[in-house]
């Protein structure tokens, strides 16, 4: 039924708002995904670092205790993941490697350079694979 001679104008008005709806919704929903994705590895990347940095603090009090001589590799378990670690002693420090490993299985290695006589820590790096 046609009123006053608009020949399907209301439908074509009503699909192009549909449309442009549906395409509002699609954008708004990969813009919810894309940072549900963001959030997911923004919290893997605070777990490694909290891994990192616990397994340093802790190697750095085994050192400092008397009850260890030599320290060349170990192994630490956390309620997050894990962490394993070797040192290779050099003149003027150590290097120590490490690797941490979420629940998930996500690894990430890092090494950093540990002083004798100042107890600095430079040289950090983490992410790459370096041999040891």
């Amino acid at each position: 039924m046609q009123v006053n001679n608009q020949k399907g104008v209301a439908l074509l008005i009503s699909i192009f708002i549909l449309f442009f709806l549906s395409g509002i919704f699609l954008h708004y929903l990969s813009l919810y995904e894309s940072e549900k994705r963001f959030m997911e590895l923004e919290q893997e990347w605070n777990t490694f670092d909290n891994l990192l940095l616990t397994a340093i603090d802790d190697i750095m009090v085994i050192k400092k205790s008397q009850s260890v001589d030599f320290l060349s590799a170990g192994k630490f378990e956390y309620e997050t993941g894990k962490a394993t670690f070797q040192i290779t002693v050099e003149e003027t420090g150590e290097f120590i490697f490490i690797e941490v490993t979420t629940p998930k299985g996500k690894i990430r290695r890092g090494r950093f350079f540990h002083h004798h006589e100042t107890g600095e820590i430079t040289g950090w790096a983490e992410g790459r694979n370096y041999e040891q």
